[in-house]
């Protein structure tokens, strides 16, 4: 079982860099220890990048890994089994803008993953905070997310864009707030690997330049002895995500937060019992929609949504079902906190909470 202390992400906004067109070389600060594995695992993952960027279009140079994609496994869902989101069959849900989004960025970062952990079987998904994230980044904007490391701990940081992204960057500061690893080359995947000096909340920031409109950029977070997620395990989950965004579009003309410097989504490995909270979620004036999911192995979810100003409850969501639901006014609640709670499950799994809004 995976034991997790309570979890936390908080976000806040960050202004655009000027002068971004000539920007600076990337840097990766204190990668210059004593582990070879580190050099061998940034080739490794960049070759993994560059050929998912040069071979997507031809199936006999992709690679096994990726012909066992996440994207794969989300697009043979049998959508007719979440008749408890009760959405049209005959919709082309997966089609949607949104959702080739989410798929695209998704499946290409797991694909990373999966190359790195190939490399060095010891990597896993963090678990000690969100070990997925993902959300839309505004053009010149960012997203940003604490998430604890342990001091001596290799980390590895992994994001990618949807189709419409150009250059993605990733920035991960420590406890002091200085910078520990940075990729700021231009292209549209990012990669960071840094031995964690301190013990402590680190903060994650997702940039996003050279775009007209939000793009969708997902995000993975790996360490040295963390847990292992199947494919199948996010497929699952991310399915399930897509299906109630769907119903959220259709019946309450809402999408994925587009309009905030914190991530729409956030995802965690539980066993049955465990929880993870996501604390000081800016919403903006208007209806938003939190909705929690799992995968397979989920069998009951529980949410709970409080103002993080008040500390009061706005709603707790205890019905018994594989998923969650809370609707809330974000002109009365600003910012919130987010409770997630794994009660049934058949084996550990990954669920997966996402914060919604009016179009």
């Amino acid at each position: 079982m995976i034991q997790k202390p309570d979890q936390f992400c908080t976000g806040f906004p960050l202004s655009p860099q000027p002068n971004r067109e000539r920007k600076k070389k990337k840097q990766i600060a204190h990668l210059a220890l004593p582990i070879a594995g580190l050099v061998i695992l940034l080739v490794i993952v960049g070759l993994a990048v560059g050929t998912q960027n040069s071979n997507t279009d031809d199936p006999s140079n992709t690679p096994e890994l990726q012909r066992q994609s996440s994207s794969e496994a989300i697009r043979v869902k049998n959508l007719s089994s979440f008749n408890n989101f009760a959405t049209d069959p005959s919709e082309s849900i997966m089609e949607t803008e949104d959702a080739k989004g989410m798929i695209t960025a998704t499946d290409r970062v797991v694909s990373t993953a999966e190359a790195a952990r190939e490399l060095i079987p010891s990597l896993g998904y963090c678990t000690q905070g969100s070990c997925v994230l993902g959300g839309f980044i505004r053009p010149s904007s960012s997203l940003s997310c604490g998430c604890p490391f342990e001091a001596g701990k290799v980390c590895v940081v992994l994001a990618a864009g949807d189709d419409a992204a150009r250059d993605v960057d990733i920035v991960v500061t420590d406890p002091d707030g200085l910078t520990v690893a940075e990729d700021t080359e231009t292209a549209a995947s990012a990669k960071v690997v840094f031995l964690a000096e301190k013990s402590g909340q680190h903060r994650i920031v997702l940039r996003s330049y050279d775009t007209q409109s939000p793009v969708f950029c997902a995000a993975v977070v790996l360490e040295d002895g963390g847990a292992r997620i199947p494919v199948k395990y996010l497929a699952d989950a991310m399915a399930n995500l897509i299906t109630m965004s769907a119903a959220f579009n259709a019946r309450l003309d809402m999408r994925l937060v587009s309009r905030s410097s914190d991530f729409a989504l956030f995802g965690s490995l539980l066993s049955q019992g465990e929880s993870f909270l996501l604390r000081d979620i800016a919403a903006g004036p208007y209806n938003h929609a939190v909705g929690a999911v799992g995968d397979a192995d989920a069998r009951e979810i529980d949410l709970t949504v409080t103002d993080s100003r008040t500390r009061s409850q706005i709603r707790a969501e205890h019905s018994g079902q594989p998923f969650g639901i809370v609707l809330f006014n974000g002109a009365e609640h600003p910012r919130v906190n987010i409770d997630v709670t794994l009660n049934k499950a058949v084996e550990p799994s990954l669920v997966l909470a996402a914060m919604f809004e009016e179009r």
